[in-house]
């Protein structure tokens, strides 16, 4: 792996660690009231449309997600709430690929371009995490989107090239 890819690519690990931790740090503590006996139906939050130019993908998000930009072609998306949803975008030349085994890797299309979703779990408490890569064809690069949660499933599932 190159050191660049490398340093980015642990870079982006540990600001979303950052940003999961904080937010985890901000949920309050559970009352002690009552509880409820009704139950309450709570309603997925709207979605909005997220567009890298500089990638040439866009996808949809749950509008309560935590954007941050960066100006390096990267982009975290993080649940307010602290839980384990989390979208990470970069593209860049050369990705290097995960080295795992064929019964954990997925073949995808976006458009006309085919991708592979790579099932992994976290090293540090063994949480599953996903990778989406693939090469856009108008860019020339590589597109990394990675993550866990209904948030990412629905970041895959509503990604597009742009044209």
């Amino acid at each position: 792996m190159q050191r660049n890819t490398y340093l980015l690519l642990v870079g982006l690990a540990i600001f979303a660690a950052l940003v999961i931790g904080v937010n985890i740090g901000r949920r309050s503590l559970p009352s002690q009231a009552v509880p409820d006996p009704t139950p309450t139906v709570s309603q997925a939050p709207p979605l909005v449309s997220y567009r890298s130019a500089a990638c040439g993908v866009s996808f949809s998000y749950p509008e309560n997600f935590l954007l941050l930009d960066s100006a390096s072609k990267s982009a975290i998306l993080t649940s307010p709430e602290g839980g384990t949803d989390a979208i990470i975008l970069t593209c860049q030349k050369a990705i290097p690929r995960p080295a795992l085994t064929q019964d954990k890797t997925e073949s995808v299309t976006i458009g006309s371009v085919s991708a592979t979703l790579y099932h992994d779990t976290t090293p540090k408490d063994g949480q599953p995490i996903d990778i989406l890569i693939f090469t856009n064809p108008q860019t020339g690069e590589d597109v990394l989107l990675s993550g866990m949660g209904s948030g990412f499933r629905g970041a895959i599932q509503s990604l597009t090239l742009l044209p």
